[in-house]
């Protein structure tokens, strides 16, 4: 049998723009292709989602193994509705070097993930990429109309959630929230590694787990958030890390100097 993929190949994300002018649901919407599937090299933005709800006013994937590499999901806004910059629904998607950067869940009621939201039966590969700048007004069906995972959001029966040397920094809420990564897993067995990344400067709590039976977190930062990791009915292991706001008791290799951040956050030779 022969398998057909596709390639949508720009030449830099500062040079191919897909730019919807704040006029459509979403920029593009990605479904049905495998993981041969590949868009590099550019960005999508300005995409304005209206409808109650609406998914994902970037990028809208469902059911494929979407690879995508150095692109920039950036300045996107959904009203009342889900990921303001990617939507994830049925799909297995892996991000290389990508940045999900300055994008908008602007509305009340039902919604979240102003940067990423997961849905149903999903999973995801982060390496090396930025979540970063994102906003979140209010959350997802939360009777305190806190926002929940402005920078990702992962729902229930995810595949698993895999995240490699990314920046979650400078994501914000206009009032209580998760502004980081939060991830509700509804006691499902989903693998969760976070590895190598450092979370500053988020507006509230860096990282949530709820329902979360399985996580591991490790050689990571957390620093300039109201709080590091908020957990309810889960079981996580947090090991070679650095903390502002835990303890380290029973948090094997687990330190809590000021990592000194230079030119960003980059790490600085006494760090």
């Amino acid at each position: 049998s022969h398998h057909y993929w596709t390639q949508i190949l720009g030449e830099g994300a500062d040079n191919t723009i897909i730019d919807a002018s704040n006029s459509f649901r979403s920029v593009f919407s990605v479904s049905g292709v495998g993981r041969g599937t590949v868009v590099s090299n550019l960005s999508i933005t300005h995409g304005c989602a209206t409808n109650d709800p609406d998914y994902g006013s970037g990028l809208m994937l469902q059911r494929t193994g979407l690879r995508m590499v150095r692109c920039a999901i950036k300045n996107n806004a959904i009203d009342k509705g889900y990921g303001g910059g990617l939507y994830v629904s049925e799909s297995l998607p892996e991000l290389f070097e990508c940045s999900i950067e300055q994008n908008d869940q602007q509305g009340g009621g039902k919604g979240g993930g102003g940067g990423i939201y997961l849905d149903d039966r999903s999973g995801i590969v982060l390496d090396s990429c930025v979540i970063a700048s994102n906003r979140s007004n209010r959350g997802i069906e939360k009777t305190d109309g806190a926002a929940i995972g402005t920078g990702i959001l992962g729902a229930e029966k995810l595949s698993y959630v895999k995240i490699f040397n990314c920046l979650v920094v400078s994501n914000k809420t206009t009032g209580e929230g998760i502004d980081g990564i939060s991830i509700d897993l509804n006691n499902d067995p989903t693998k969760v590694i976070i590895q190598h990344t450092t979370f500053a400067d988020n507006s509230g709590v860096a990282l949530r787990f709820t329902d979360a039976p399985s996580a591991t977190v490790s050689n990571s930062i957390f620093w300039g958030q109201a709080d590091d990791v908020s957990a309810t009915n889960s079981a996580y292991s947090l090991l070679n890390s650095v903390l502002q706001n835990e303890s380290t008791n029973s948090r094997p290799g687990c330190i809590t100097n000021n990592p000194l951040f230079v030119s960003g956050y980059f790490l600085n030779g006494t760090s």
